[in-house]
């Protein structure tokens, strides 16, 4: 919201949702924007319907996005899906970093 006053540009948030790729149709559609986390900008493009229609800015000030990976508390995970885990923490952080979106892993 701070960027928004330093700019002089009002913030009209007329839709929430909880996740973003629902409303790709609608900014495919022209009818609203929206701030997205790089995984989304990742998901969007490679989807043939949002490719064509929707532009993805990078915004100049770095907003901090965090991703989770929910594993079972009480008993361990196999050795499959470790592996699965593993390789997919691998292949996302090369996504991002090829977006430029500066991943870090806790």
């Amino acid at each position: 919201m701070q960027e928004f006053d330093r700019a002089n540009a009002a913030l009209s948030s007329i839709i929430d949702s909880q996740f973003f790729l629902p409303l790709m149709p609608f900014i495919s559609a022209g009818h609203c924007s929206a701030i997205v986390d790089p995984l989304t900008v990742i998901t969007a493009r490679e989807r043939p319907t949002d490719n064509e229609t929707i532009l993805f800015i990078p915004l100049d000030v770095p907003i901090r996005y965090e991703y989770a990976t929910l594993i079972p508390l009480h008993r361990p995970m196999s050795t499959l899906a470790s592996r699965i885990k593993d390789e997919w923490m691998a292949e996302l952080v090369v996504m991002l970093s090829e977006l430029c979106a500066r991943p870090k892993l806790n």
